[in-house]
């Protein structure tokens, strides 16, 4: 069962390309790139929330359609 701490972890490149089929490398590109949203944890280390970087590629998505 999931709880607030869990929903809420911020996740590594790898971790979210793991779940898109991607490279860590694309998911950072796409950071750069403005696609996605990520967070500065420590220095340069990068982390993710998942929920957010999954809705900014649905409205991405979304918007190519349009």
């Amino acid at each position: 069962m999931k709880n607030a701490a869990t929903e809420n972890r911020l996740e590594t490149a790898r971790d979210i390309a793991r779940s898109l089929s991607t490279t860590p490398q694309t998911v950072l590109n796409w950071h750069r790139a403005g696609v996605i949203p990520a967070r500065v944890a420590v220095g340069r280390i990068i982390r993710f929330d998942r929920a957010e970087v999954l809705a900014a590629l649905e409205l991405r998505t979304k918007g190519g359609r349009e």
